[in-house]
């Protein structure tokens, strides 16, 4: 599979999917604490920044949409703000979400996490777990009766929040496999009778060992657990995930096949699960072999421990992780979302990111040596590449990006417009912006998290803020000792 990668992540975008399940707004609240309250014996937490996230069935569809399937979801959201965030966002992604359905009398699941110098504090949940109603469900069943030829495969991912009552999923599945769909399950809870005649399930150590009552300990016990609910629930196959130790996969006139994980470091494990059912279905859908499937759903779980909350996962990083050999330096070029979670997950371990802009229209040594003092500023360098050439009318932006891809200094490349650029800064907040001109280093917003400087460095111009701002950054001082990741803040005064 690895020789034909390119050939096989094309193929998703023939899959037509339906994703049915309880629909979750994931928000992450950034901020810092650096001291304690003189209220109480805890800490304060200094805001910074929301960030809002699909979660649950809505990150199993936007996993696979990002893999550039055709994904419509189907559930529930409440008449409140998060409901209308949550939609936003899944239409942002190229999801359709014409069936999903607004119910007054329940609120968007909500989940906010609070996060300081990249440690999670603290999960507050706004929810009710209240079975969907009857006539809902009704609603539901009629349009998928309606439209389910229009799909390859039926995936559906259960949070128990009260989006699929045990009837209603069990009618799901009737109406799916008599239509001879390939149905897909995330399952949750100790019974899971509702999900028999499912094509496969996808379910952890802790879920599985609940379920059967059989304790994992080697892969003989894990072979017999998966055995039992194959035949318990007439599944073509039951996918079981082990952390660390990797996944197990029983299938009908299949060998056992058991592969270790391939995460190189794992810094959150939240949404790994929805990345497993998200590419293991899309695999399956597409027409590719158990292995073949387990082995991708494997790479993308390793990919997505790596990063920080709900993320999901792109084309070009199983790529790089399935075929290495084969990976490109054009992989540079990519959309901001993807930029971000770069930006992201390079902060989180120390780095320092550099952000410049520009039409870059024609390359010269003294082009190399501006981009190349701009890395040298920081660890990863974001470019912010003009889409229209400003001094070369027409010059072509795949050129002149591909160009920048091949130079050692640039780390990422997103294609912008001169008055997107501060919006595109905003969404990369970088801990330092370089610029060669001085007027459009001064147009800037000012900002205590930014270091500001221009190109060549004047004396009176940009250096002096730099070096200002710059220092507080742990990296900046050679000297100082290190400070604990677990130093406790000091009371305030």
């Amino acid at each position: 599979m690895v020789s034909r990668i390119h050939e096989v992540l094309q193929s998703f975008s023939k899959c037509q999917i339906l994703v049915i399940g309880d629909l979750i707004l994931d928000q992450y609240t950034f901020g810092s604490v650096t001291r304690i309250s003189p209220e109480a014996p805890i800490q304060v937490f200094d805001f910074e920044r929301d960030e809002f996230r699909l979660g649950g069935a809505a990150n199993v569809a936007h996993n696979m949409a990002k893999l550039e399937a055709k994904i419509s979801l189907m559930g529930v959201v409440g008449n409140d703000t998060a409901g209308r965030i949550l939609l936003k966002l899944a239409k942002e992604a190229g999801i359709d979400i014409t069936g999903v359905v607004t119910d007054a009398g329940r609120p968007t699941t909500l989940k906010t996490r609070l996060i300081a110098q990249g440690h999670h504090l603290l999960r507050t949940d706004r929810e009710k777990r209240i079975p969907l109603s009857i006539e809902l469900q009704a609603k539901f069943l009629a349009s998928l009766e309606q439209e389910i030829d229009h799909f390859q495969a039926v995936v559906i991912s259960d949070y128990a929040k009260g989006m699929l009552p045990e009837q209603f999923c069990m009618q799901i599945i009737e109406l799916a496999c008599k239509h001879e769909k390939k149905v897909m399950v995330g399952p949750k809870g100790k019974d899971w009778s509702r999900y028999r005649g499912a094509y496969v399930l996808s379910a952890n150590r802790s879920e599985t060992e609940g379920v059967t009552g059989i304790t994992l300990r080697n892969k003989k016990d894990i072979a017999r657990a998966g055995e039992q609910l194959l035949e318990d629930l007439q599944l073509g196959g039951m996918l079981i995930t082990l952390g660390a130790e990797g996944m197990y996969l029983v299938a009908r006139n299949e060998d056992d096949f058991y592969m270790e994980a391939q995460a190189q470091e794992v810094f959150d494990v939240v949404g790994a699960g929805d990345t497993v059912l998200s590419v293991m279905s899309l695999m399956l859908a597409a027409g590719h072999p158990w292995k073949n499937a387990v082995t991708m759903a494997n790479t993308a779980a390793g990919i997505v421990v790596g990063k920080l909350g709900i993320k999901v996962v792109y084309p070009d990083e199983l790529a790089k992780k399935m075929a290495p050999g084969v990976a490109h330096y054009l992989d540079k070029i990519m959309p901001v979302e993807q930029a971000i979670s770069c930006v992201e997950e390079q902060r989180h371990h120390g780095k320092l990111v550099v952000f410049t802009w520009g039409g870059f229209e024609v390359n010269t040594l003294e082009q190399v040596r501006f981009l190349e003092h701009c890395k040298s500023c920081g660890d990863f360098l974001v470019v912010g590449l003009y889409e229209q050439s400003e001094i070369i009318p027409g010059l072509d932006s795949k050129e002149r990006s591909q160009i920048l891809a091949g130079l050692a200094a640039v780390d990422t490349i997103v294609l912008t417009t001169p008055e997107q650029v501060l919006l595109l800064m905003q969404k990369i907040q970088p801990d330092i912006v370089v610029h060669h001109t001085d007027e459009l280093v001064k147009t800037i917003p000012e900002s205590k998290k930014v270091a500001i400087m221009a190109y060549p460095v004047h004396p009176n111009v940009g250096l002096v803020p730099f070096l200002k701002r710059i220092s507080t950054h742990p990296k900046s001082d050679t000297n100082a000792e290190p400070k604990p990741a677990n130093a406790e803040p000091k009371p305030e005064e």
